[in-house]
């Protein structure tokens, strides 16, 4: 295991955030996390993309003056990139090197809105989990599934880009080259599995990310977690939105309200499953994504 600076059990996680040229997407995440209680504790790291094209150089800029002025945090360091790395490569580099140095981090992207409750429930999830080597992520979003039972958090095996947590101890275990993509094609049950029982493709979006049509961190951290037999703790209700469905956005240009869920504000999570395991509402999110 690395040896890192600081930020013990109890200190909150660093926020690395990744920004581009959407000034009013992110001028909305900063706005929401400060909303948080924590906010004021936490050490938040902006890592500016450098401009894919001249015609992205102002807006770009604009970004990056706005992220030096952004207060309300413990502290804040702004990481700017003269190259445009791209989405993958600035998130795979940035949880590198902030998990490598304080042993975990929070992930936001520029295009989420956050509850009030966000930062106390990514925190108090790394802290009751960082040694539980199978729970490998702290999920914020939570697809529009109904929750069978009262509980406030509950294991599910499929992990999230839109607002996340883990730890240097998962991270460690992220492969960029996907080296599982090769059981994955010799073995039709475990591919199977891999699509949740065959109810959404994410096998093909490996394929399409060796054949070079996208190039998606999320799907090779995904990818990592399965192959490591590993779960993620969700909230029951939704604290993260994704918001970047607009004509700027890098990835996603098409509204797709069937994934959208509002933000419950006042939710709190102030108990965790009783066991570590497989939720029996794995089978709903499974209909959830079939029905897609």
């Amino acid at each position: 295991m690395r040896k890192h600076d600081h930020c013990p059990s109890d200190d909150p996680a660093p926020i690395a955030s990744f920004f581009y040229n959407r000034l009013h997407r992110s001028k909305n995440l900063i706005h929401s996390l400060l909303q948080n209680p924590i906010a004021e504790q936490s050490d938040l790291h902006i890592f500016c993309d450098g401009p894919g094209s001249p015609e992205d150089e102002n807006d770009v800029k604009k970004v990056q003056q706005f992220a030096q002025t952004i207060r309300g945090f413990r502290s804040v360091s702004v990481i700017i990139s003269e190259e445009n790395k791209g989405l993958a490569a600035s998130i795979i580099n940035g949880v590198n090197e902030i998990c490598g140095k304080f042993g975990k981090v929070i992930v936001l992207e520029d295009d989420l809105v956050v509850s009030p409750n966000f930062l106390e429930f990514m925190n108090a999830g790394l802290t009751q989990y960082q040694n539980i080597s199978n729970v490998k992520q702290i999920a914020g979003h939570l697809f529009p599934f109904a929750i069978n039972k009262e509980q406030q958090a509950l294991f599910l095996p499929l992990t999230t880009s839109w607002g996340w947590a883990t730890w240097d101890r998962a991270w460690q275990e992220f492969d960029p080259e996907a080296s599982g993509y090769d059981r994955l094609k010799d073995d039709i049950a475990l591919r199977r599995k891999f699509n949740l029982d065959d109810t959404y493709p994410f096998y093909e979006m490996l394929e399409d990310q060796f054949a070079g049509r996208v190039n998606s961190w999320a799907v090779r951290w995904y990818l990592s977690v399965f192959m490591n037999d590993g779960l993620v703790l969700y909230p029951r209700e939704n604290m993260v939105l994704h918001e970047g469905w607009d004509i700027n956005a890098t990835h996603a240009k098409e509204v797709r309200l069937d994934t959208a869920r509002e933000i419950a504000i006042d939710f709190r999570v102030t108990s965790f499953p009783p066991a570590i395991c497989l939720d029996e509402n794995v089978s709903a999110m499974r209909s959830f994504f079939k029905s897609k």
